[in-house]
């Protein structure tokens, strides 16, 4: 399976900037296979802002089938403050 195919980009964001931050994945991972996902964050924070998402937080994941980007309304650290608390 190519790494195209494995790319999942969510969230309330237009196509053409799902499709642009997918590829920044992708060419990421390509040229940095063994670097953990996570070390893409600042790329895919500068993608979000020349889009002019910058009122976007993101998740970002890795497993061995795919690489999930889940954009989310709201600066970063609002999600972690309506999560609820685990103890």
């Amino acid at each position: 399976m190519d790494i195209a195919e494995k790319i999942i980009v969510i969230g309330d964001i237009t196509d053409e900037a799902k499709k642009d931050l997918a590829y920044l994945l992708m060419n990421f991972k390509a040229e940095n296979e063994e670097k953990d996902i996570n070390k893409a964050s600042f790329i895919i924070k500068c993608g979000l802002e020349t889009a002019g998402y910058t009122d976007k937080s993101f998740t970002l994941s890795e497993s061995n089938n795919y690489i999930r980007l889940e954009v989310h309304n709201g600066p970063p650290g609002e999600i972690k403050k309506r999560l609820p608390s685990v103890v």
